[in-house]
């Protein structure tokens, strides 16, 4: 049995490759030597390794298959409530939110986000991440003012990084895009004036 790093290593160096037809079976083949060998911890990190494939094919019900079969797991195993049952939350709620599926997008991403907030720095890059994905999702939802909010709020994190100039661009010009809608024009005009400097 190949250790998460082997693992990981192999998958960038196929999807590297574009043999994306490897993908699902290499994918299967570690989550079903991980079930027999009991090494939870490979099975759980695999198991979200494919909900995202299985969302970026839009193979959503196989996602959400895997997400629901993983997240059981983890409460058998206590972890409910931690760091990675949250991250768990957050992929499986980004499956959601990209099959239409809103309403059961933002439970698991208000899920995610209690145990972020409760266990992580208030400036660690993962609340970021969330902050941005539940950004999207309320944009769909047309509550752009509350959109803007959690983009305000992962554009403040993502300042403290280096090396994230072209990430905090591209997030100013979704925010702009947010503005626009609310027709706050100076503001827009602002976000993309510092995102083309970035760019």
């Amino acid at each position: 049995m190949m250790g998460i790093d082997e693992i990981l290593k192999k998958l960038d160096g196929l999807f590297k490759d574009e043999r994306l037809e490897e993908v699902e079976p290499f994918l299967l083949s570690c989550m079903r030597q991980a079930k027999a060998g009991n090494e939870y911890g490979i099975y759980i990190s695999v198991g979200n390794e494919l909900i995202g494939f299985y969302r970026s094919i839009s193979r959503y019900e196989e996602a959400f298959a895997v997400a629901e079969d993983v997240l059981l797991l983890m409460e058998e195993l206590q972890l409910e409530g931690t760091v990675h049952f949250a991250t768990t939350l957050l992929n499986t709620a980004t499956a959601y939110r990209a099959a239409g599926r809103y309403e059961e997008a933002l439970a698991d991403y208000r899920r995610a986000l209690e145990i972020y907030q409760r266990d992580l720095p208030k400036d660690d890059y993962r609340l970021a991440g969330l902050y941005n994905n539940i950004s999207i999702l309320l944009e769909k939802l047309d509550e752009n003012e509350k959109a803007a909010l959690f983009l305000h709020k992962a554009i403040q994190i993502v300042e403290k990084q280096p090396q994230s100039r072209l990430e905090l661009a591209t997030s100013r010009t979704n925010l702009a895009l947010i503005e626009l809608k609310l027709n706050h024009l100076e503001e827009a005009k602002k976000l993309l004036d510092l995102a083309c400097r970035a760019f």
